[in-house]
C-alpha cells in the first residue's frame, strides 16, 4: 500500500500518523533527539467536578528529558538549565480546532491541512515567556503557592526536565488532546542556548460525560511533520507579542 506525503499530514491524530509510517514504511526524515524521554502517568483522584467522577484521560502525564548530545552526534555542551516549549490543541470531532484561553486562541496556526491547523505554544493568558510553566518573573515556581510537583521541573546536563500536564476540556462532551513538547535549553551562557534538544508528542480522544478515553498515544516524532508543525506554532507566538511577551528564537541541535 501507497501512502504519500501529502496523505499523511492530511491525518487527523498522531496514531494514525503513527500507525501509517509503521504499516507501510515510509521513509521520511524524522527528528532525532538528544537525550532520552521518559513518560509516566499519575492517576488522579476522583472528583465531583468531572460529570463521570473521574478525569477523561490517563492522568496527570509526567515527561522527563534527560539531555545527551552525543546521542544525536552534538559537540559537548554544558546547559544549566532546560526547560520546554509545548505546541497543544484541542480537536473537537470531526475537526474543529479549540484553545483553552483566547490569547492561545489568537495565535492560532491558520492552515487549510488539518494536521498544522490550529497549533499554538501553550501558555496561559498573560504569560510573558513561552516556556511552559515559566512565571512572569522567569521562575518556575510560585512563591505564593509553591508546588512539590510544578508544571514543569527544568534540569540541566546532570538532572532531567519533567513537563507535567493534565489537560480538561470542560465546554466539550468529546474531544482530542493533541501536544507536541520539546525541550529546550534556558541558558544565556551555554553553546546550546535556545536549541530544541529533541520532540515529543501525545495525544488521547476523551469522552468528558463517561470519563473514558481512547486513542492514547506517545511517542517521539517519526517524521518531520511534527517539527513543521511545532515551528508554525512558535512563529504565530512571535507575530503576536502585544508588546509584552517575549519573542521566541529557536534552532535545533545540533
Amino acid at each position: 500500500m501507497f501512502i504519500d506525503r501529502r496523505t499523511l499530514i492530511q491525518s487527523s491524530g498522531f496514531a494514525a500518523i503513527a500507525w501509517a509510517l509503521r504499516a507501510c514504511k515510509v521513509n521520511v526524515p524524522h527528528p532525532v533527539a538528544c537525550g532520552t524521554f521518559a513518560w509516566s502517568v499519575e492517576s488522579i483522584p476522583p472528583n465531583p467536578t468531572f460529570p463521570s467522577g473521574h478525569y477523561p484521560g490517563p492522568g496527570r502525564i509526567s515527561l522527563a528529558f534527560s539531555f545527551n548530545p552525543q546521542l544525536c552526534s552534538a559537540s559537548p555542551c554544558t546547559c544549566r538549565k532546560i526547560g520546554f516549549v509545548q505546541a497543544f490543541k484541542y480537536v473537537i470531532p470531526p475537526y474543529t480546532v479549540v484553545q483553552p484561553n483566547q490569547e492561545q486562541t489568537d495565535r492560532m496556526v491558520q492552515n487549510p491541512n488539518n494536521f498544522y491547523k490550529g497549533w499554538a505554544i501553550d501558555r496561559g493568558e498573560g504569560s510573558i515567556y513561552p516556556y511552559y510553566g515559566m512565571f512572569n518573573d522567569g521562575t518556575f515556581v510560585d512563591p505564593a503557592f509553591p508546588d512539590p510537583a510544578p508544571k514543569c521541573t527544568p534540569g540541566s546536563n546532570t538532572t532531567p526536565a519533567v513537563l507535567r500536564d493534565s489537560p480538561y476540556n470542560k465546554d466539550h462532551d468529546s474531544y482530542t488532546v493533541m501536544a507536541i513538547s520539546a525541550p529546550v535549553c534556558i541558558d544565556e551562557q551555554s553553546l546550546c542556548n535556545a536549541k530544541v534538544l529533541g520532540y515529543f508528542s501525545w495525544s488521547w480522544s476523551a469522552n468528558r460525560l463517561t470519563g473514558d478515553f481512547t486513542n492514547y498515544f506517545h511517542d517521539e516524532p517519526g517524521t518531520d511533520l511534527y517539527v513543521q508543525a511545532f515551528d508554525m506554532a512558535v512563529q504565530e507566538w512571535n507575530n503576536h507579542l502585544g508588546g509584552t511577551r517575549q519573542p521566541l528564537t529557536l534552532s535545533k541541535l545540533p
